[in-house]
C-alpha cells in the first residue's frame, strides 16, 4: 500500500479512538502515504497539530461538495476506508463514487459487502477503538495478536513549554488538577448535564485535598461559562490553541466532563476520568461504543431504567436522565475513587 485515503466523518474525540488503529496501520506500512478527508472543519487544526498526513481534505457534508471531492479523489488511493460509527449508506455511497483500488468498511451483513472488498460487521455494542483496529486488521492481517489500544496523541513541545509558563504563574506546578469540560457540541446540547451541577462539584473538590479545578471552556460554552465564572473560584482557560489544550490536559490528575472530546484527549495520558453519560440515538449504552477508553474511567449515569425513560426530555430541552443524576451522588463517587 503505496497511497492510503481515510475519511472521517466524525468529530475529535472519534478521531481520537482511531489513534490506537491508526498506528497500527503506519507500522503496518511505514512508507506509505497518508491523507484524510474530514468533514468537521473544526478539527482541522486539531488533526494538523499531529503531523500525520500528507494530505488533509475539507468538505462539509453538502451534496455538491461531497461530489466534487469524491471526484477529485477517485481511483487515487490503494486503499480508502471510513473510521467506524457512520451511517452504512453513506460509507458505502462514497466508497462506490471514490472507486478506489481496495476499500473496507463496516457492513449491517458479510453477505452484503459491495462496494467494499472486505468487511466488518457493524457492532453498537463494542467500542470506536476496537471496531477500527478490527477494520484496520482486514488488511494487515488477523494474526497481530498484541496491539497497543491505548489511544495516543502527540504533544507540541512549544505548547508544553507554554502551559508549564501558565502552571507557574497561577502557582499551580505542584498541584494535582482536576480538569472540568462542562460542554459540549451546540448540536448535542440535550445531553449537557445542567451547569448549576457543574458548579456544585467544582465548589465540593475545589480545594479538597489541596486539588484545584482547572474549568476549559471553548467558543460554543459561553453561556456556561458565564455561569461558573460567577458562581465558582476555579481557573479558567477559555478559547486557547488546541495543541495548548492538550498540553494543559496532559499536566492534569484528574478529569470531569460529559461526553466529549477532551475527555477523550485526556485518556490518552492513562489517568481517572470521570464521564457523565445519557443516552444515544438508540437509547442505549453510549458509554460502550464512546466512552473514554480507560481502565481508569469512571462512568456516573443512572443504571437500569426502561428505555422510554432515558428518551424523556426536560422543559429546558435536556435530558431527564441526566437533570435526575443529582450532583451530590456525583460528588460522592468522584471524592471515594480520588481517595482510593
Amino acid at each position: 500500500m503505496n497511497k492510503i485515503l481515510i475519511i472521517h466523518p466524525n468529530g475529535m474525540g472519534d478521531f481520537v479512538t482511531f489513534t490506537p488503529a491508526l498506528n497500527l496501520l503506519k507500522k503496518a506500512f511505514p512508507d506509505a502515504k497518508l491523507d484524510i478527508l474530514i468533514t468537521n472543519k473544526n478539527i482541522k487544526s486539531f488533526i494538523e497539530t499531529q503531523n500525520i498526513f500528507n494530505n488533509i481534505f475539507v468538505s462539509d457534508l453538502n451534496i455538491k461538495n461531497l461530489l466534487k471531492i469524491g471526484f477529485k479523489l477517485r481511483g487515487k488511493y490503494d486503499l480508502s476506508f471510513f473510521t467506524v460509527g457512520g451511517k452504512i449508506w453513506k460509507t458505502k455511497l462514497f466508497s462506490f463514487l471514490i472507486k478506489n483500488k481496495v476499500m473496507i468498511g463496516e457492513s449491517n451483513s458479510k453477505f452484503n459487502k459491495y462496494p467494499f472488498n472486505k468487511v466488518i460487521l457493524k457492532d453498537d455494542y463494542r467500542h470506536f477503538v476496537d471496531r477500527n483496529i478490527d477494520l484496520v486488521k482486514l488488511v494487515i492481517g488477523e494474526s497481530i495478536k498484541d496491539v497497543d489500544r491505548q489511544p495516543h496523541l502527540i504533544l507540541n513541545e512549544g505548547s508544553l513549554d507554554k502551559v508549564n509558563k501558565f502552571l507557574k504563574e497561577k502557582k499551580l506546578e505542584d498541584i494535582k488538577l482536576l480538569g472540568v469540560h462542562p460542554g459540549s457540541q451546540k448540536a448535542y446540547m440535550a445531553k449537557r448535564w445542567p451547569e448549576e451541577y457543574f458548579a456544585e462539584v467544582i465548589k465540593e473538590i475545589d480545594g479538597i485535598n489541596g486539588i484545584r479545578c482547572i474549568v476549559f471552556l471553548g467558543p460554543e460554552d459561553k453561556n456556561i461559562g458565564e455561569y461558573l465564572k460567577e458562581n465558582t473560584k476555579a481557573v479558567f482557560v477559555e478559547n486557547w490553541e488546541i495543541s495548548d489544550v492538550i498540553a494543559l490536559i496532559s499536566k492534569c490528575s484528574y478529569f470531569f466532563n460529559t461526553d466529549s472530546g477532551l475527555g477523550h484527549i485526556f485518556t490518552c495520558f492513562n489517568k481517572k476520568i470521570f464521564s457523565v453519560f445519557g443516552p444515544n440515538q438508540s437509547n442505549e449504552k453510549q458509554e460502550l461504543r464512546t466512552g473514554p477508553y480507560s481502565d481508569e474511567r469512571v462512568i456516573l449515569k443512572i443504571e437500569d431504567m426502561p428505555k422510554k425513560y432515558y428518551l424523556e426530555m426536560t422543559e429546558r430541552g435536556i435530558f431527564k436522565c441526566l437533570v435526575d443524576l443529582k450532583p451530590e451522588i456525583v460528588i460522592e463517587e468522584i471524592l471515594k475513587k480520588i481517595k482510593e
